[in-house]
């Protein structure tokens, strides 16, 4: 799938959810949104910034500025 029919599909499930959802009506909801979204869960659920990294597909993840407390309001 292209990067552009990924688009199109996100949009159309987006629309769709909107329906259910009208708060989502006045989002603007993007494959990176969706990404970063699906990082920090994943963060949150393993507490493994490695593994996040990989997952993102980060060869050397100390070379990608990924912090492990700057999406989990830690410090």
């Amino acid at each position: 799938m292209t990067r552009a029919g990924f688009e199109y599909v996100l949009d159309k499930h987006v629309r769709a959810a909107a329906e259910a959802c009208p708060s989502l009506r006045s989002r603007s909801i993007s494959p990176h949104q969706l990404r970063h979204s699906c990082a920090v869960i994943m963060l949150q659920a393993t507490h493994d910034i490695r593994k996040v990294a990989l997952w993102l597909g980060h060869r050397y993840p100390h070379n990608r500025g990924l912090s492990p407390h700057g999406s989990l309001g830690k410090a």
